[in-house]
């Protein structure tokens, strides 16, 4: 089962360069955004 690393809970969908700096600051494989 995978770790989670790193979580957010906002009314915000993640723009593509802050999900990129944040999957570096990560190192994560994997990225799941919820609507």
């Amino acid at each position: 089962m995978p770790n989670i690393v790193l979580s957010r809970i906002d009314e915000r969908l993640v723009h593509g360069q802050v999900g990129v700096q944040w999957v570096g600051f990560a190192d994560a494989n994997i990225v799941v955004v919820v609507n």
